[in-house]
């Protein structure tokens, strides 16, 4: 890429999944599902991966001021867990990653959404239906910049029809720098197409467009768009 320094940096540590799942991506400002199919072993290893391409003179712009780690877990019987931070974070330069490491086969117990809450102070897991069901662990991360990053963030729930929302941008971002993190927790019983959720920046950086195949009043998405001032995404 002649001058430019790129990577291919893993946002998620992997986790093994069963091979009919699928992964979340990030792609030109666009986050998607990619469904694993194929006929080896039960288990696939799958990462949640940005691409990054930073220049050497106004890269550095994007300044890291911390990173905090931990593990989480919403116990057994229990819709959500609230994790206090070490340190509070500007939440609108700060932005969460996170993967899960559940022992149960239906998405209303184990799809799980996060979200920097209490203005920064906390994070909150959630899934939709709790009843006498396994305890889930969550692995979460959260990086805050000092200068270079903005994030903006939300929620929205879906009770019925119609099942695309857009949420507003204020300010608008360049899609070509900046990508959409998606969590979803939902009331299904199965994984087929109504356990995943699709996002994706349009209306030239004036909108997120997020979508779901099935609605109900558990059925919630929680969403962080964030903007590398000087980077290419």
């Amino acid at each position: 890429m002649g001058s430019n320094n790129s990577s291919l940096t893993p946002i998620i540590p992997a986790r093994r999944v069963d091979r009919n799942r699928s992964s979340l991506s990030v792609t030109n400002g666009h986050s998607g599902i990619n469904r694993i199919r194929n006929a080896g072993p039960t288990w696939a290893v799958v990462f949640v991966w940005l691409v990054l391409v930073l220049s050497p003179t106004i890269g550095a712009a994007a300044t890291l001021n911390s990173i905090q780690s931990g593990t989480a877990t919403i116990p057994f019987g229990n819709t959500q867990v609230v994790v206090n931070l070490g340190t509070a974070v500007d939440d609108t330069k700060a932005f969460l990653v996170f993967s899960t490491s559940p022992d149960n086969t239906a998405p209303q117990y184990t799809n799980i959404s996060g979200q920097i809450t209490s203005a920064g102070t906390q994070i909150t897991f959630k899934r939709a239906l709790a009843g006498g069901q396994p305890a889930v662990s969550v692995k979460w991360y959260v990086a805050e910049f000092t200068s270079g990053v903005s994030v903006q963030r939300g929620s929205h729930t879906f009770p019925g029809f119609p099942l695309t929302t857009n949420k507003s941008l204020s300010p608008a971002v360049d899609p070509a720098k900046s990508f959409a993190l998606i969590s979803y927790m939902n009331n299904t019983g199965s994984y087929d197409a109504s356990a995943f959720v699709r996002g994706r920046i349009i209306n030239s950086g004036n909108d997120l467009e997020v979508s779901v195949n099935t609605g109900g009043g558990t059925n919630s998405v929680e969403w962080q768009v964030v903007e590398f001032t000087d980077s290419a995404v």
